[in-house]
């Protein structure tokens, strides 16, 4: 049994800060020929991702390790290519990979799972938030049959170019999907010391995060017990930071290293409408938004619009960023990065654990617009500009 741990941004303090809970899985395989295959299982632990895998001998296999919080296991077997999580066409969280997968909550003890022809086809033991979470599933099957009456249409229009039809279909999907967030909210106030509870608030409130009062409300009523998982912690941080930074609020100065090394402030740009953009050059939603930004910047720059761009790239990966910044011809303006990954001091002073995002800034410091994406940009950078 091999088990890489890897930094990644949920929860930003060490895991010795968290209470420790031991588990154990004990697997069984019937009517699959699984034998001398490796069992794959991918979860968070406080701040690291850790993966694990483990031999299939006779049609069992088993795993042992520690948890911060119960969490949601990804585990697959012997994978054609690398578990991912993705977003289906209603934001709801999905596996991608070779189809053999089961997603597992883990909590503290002894959990079993007894998978029948397939791992799709598993039955989970031992685990009171895997319980929770079947609970909450049964509650969400008005939005599961919502989504599959929906499917076939959402997929025939999904490269459309009538721009009626397709506002049609978004209007649709994000009907359903509030839905969705109902339910949620219904079940975090009915549950709130349920191991599962600060992850459907995670879910519910959204990244970025949709109303920071009420984030604030749903998270000071869950039990102290949740309120003390990493989960809830980064969430708190997070609602803490968003509540500095709001719109009509000061910027949180800062300093860091150009990709030169030279240090540069971000108060040096007062008097200009600037974008603080946080992306990485490993960030594909980043990617596919420079145009964007660069389109921005081209038509409005000699009005009095720059833009700094804060990168979250990995230690050791300058070479990546310098080259994404050359390849997505982003190098008409300043860029600032420590090379520490999620653990970049301006993004964690601005509460970032997604990317991108991006705040606009008056000429004297003011947040005048967060998170804007697309047409967006351009639509608030008009107002400002083509007065």
């Amino acid at each position: 049994m091999t088990i890489r741990i890897i930094a990644t941004a949920i929860g930003l303090l060490p895991v010795a800060l968290f209470a420790q809970y031991h588990f154990t899985i004990n697997g069984t395989l019937k009517s699959m020929a699984a034998d001398n295959t490796k069992m794959y299982i991918r979860y968070n632990s406080g701040e690291s991702s850790v993966s694990d895998s483990a031999m299939v001998k006779n049609g069992h296999y088993s795993f042992k390790g520690t948890i911060a919080e119960p969490v949601r296991a990804q585990m697959q077997l012997g994978p054609s290519r690398p578990m991912a999580l993705a977003k289906d066409a209603a934001g709801r969280n999905v596996m991608r990979g070779n189809g053999n997968v089961v997603l597992v909550y883990l909590d503290k003890g002894a959990i079993s799972i007894v998978s029948e022809g397939s791992l799709d086809h598993s039955t989970v033991t031992g685990s009171p938030a895997e319980t929770e979470y079947n609970r909450l599933q049964k509650d969400l099957e008005p939005y599961d049959k919502g989504m599959s009456a929906f499917r076939k249409e959402f997929d025939d229009v999904r490269d459309t170019k009538d721009t009626a039809v397709k506002a049609r279909s978004n209007h649709i999907i994000d009907s359903i999907w509030q839905l969705r967030r109902g339910i949620y909210k219904n079940y975090i106030t009915r549950h709130p010391a349920s191991p599962i509870a600060a992850d459907m608030l995670y879910e519910y409130v959204g990244n970025p995060i949709r109303n920071l009062q009420e984030a604030d409300e749903l998270l000071s009523a869950l039990s102290p017990a949740v309120q003390s998982y990493p989960t809830a912690q980064t969430l708190r941080r997070t609602i803490d930071a968003d509540q500095k930074l709001d719109i009509g609020r000061p910027a949180i100065d800062f300093a860091q290293a150009d990709t030169s090394g030279i240090e540069v402030k971000l108060s040096s740009f007062r008097g200009r409408y600037v974008l603080v953009d946080f992306w990485a050059s490993w960030c594909g939603p980043c990617r596919r938004e420079n145009p964007n930004v660069v389109s921005a910047f081209n038509k409005y720059h000699d009005k009095g619009f720059t833009i700094l761009s804060v990168s979250l790239d990995n230690p050791g990966q300058k070479s990546k960023w310098m080259e994404a910044i050359h390849k997505d011809e982003l190098t008409q303006w300043t860029h600032v990065s420590d090379l520490q990954g999620w653990n970049n001091a301006v993004a964690r002073a601005y509460g970032i654990n997604s990317v991108p995002q991006n705040f606009l800034l008056s000429p004297d410091g003011i947040i005048v617009g967060r998170n804007l994406r697309g047409k967006a940009l351009n639509e608030k950078l008009a107002t400002i500009f083509n007065k």
